[in-house]
């Protein structure tokens, strides 16, 4: 079982290995920077059973601008930047791969910005995934590519927000 907290810097990071070393090393060095500076907020999933971390997250605002977007297929015609939010980094300790903790920490994301979009405006959510299994991940919880670079994905919020109702029991 894992409970998700919000960034606590008492928590020891330096034992967390995803196997992804940019991945570790931001963790490692700049998740506690970047809150500080509140350019990103990270969130932690700790194990019941242990008490260490066996996954994060870190969301940052964003924008996705024209040049962008016109090389999008769904977008290309749009004339002016989208306001989004990033889900900049998600990361599962070796540990605890293989047990569905990935798409817990992702469901755990997905809520609470589908929860932000009641306060803050933003028309989509992206995520530059890391490399093509990270694709796929995403892609599995309906993502889908912005563009051709295989590694840029995007989820409108309305589509966010509708699918959370439903599996919420929300919707009809």
């Amino acid at each position: 079982m894992i409970a998700f907290v919000e960034f606590d810097k008492s928590l020891p990071r330096q034992g967390f290995d995803c196997g992804n070393e940019s991945l570790n090393s931001w963790f490692h060095t700049q998740a506690g920077q970047q809150e500080r500076a509140n350019t990103a907020r990270t969130h932690l999933g700790l194990s019941t059973f242990d008490s260490c971390i066996a996954s994060y997250f870190s969301l940052v605002t964003y924008r996705l601008e024209v040049d962008e977007l016109q090389r999008s297929r769904d977008f290309a015609g749009k004339k002016y930047p989208m306001s989004a939010m990033l889900l900049a980094r998600l990361a599962v300790d070796k540990r605890y791969q293989g047990q569905r903790i990935g798409s817990l920490t992702l469901g755990h994301a997905l809520r609470l910005l589908a929860e932000a979009s009641k306060q803050i405006g933003f028309e989509i959510v992206v995520v530059h995934a890391i490399d093509a299994s990270a694709a796929a991940f995403y892609q599995k919880h309906g993502f889908e590519f912005l563009t051709d670079d295989g590694s840029t994905l995007f989820l409108l919020t309305k589509t966010l927000v509708a699918n959370l109702a439903i599996v919420q029991g929300g919707g009809n």
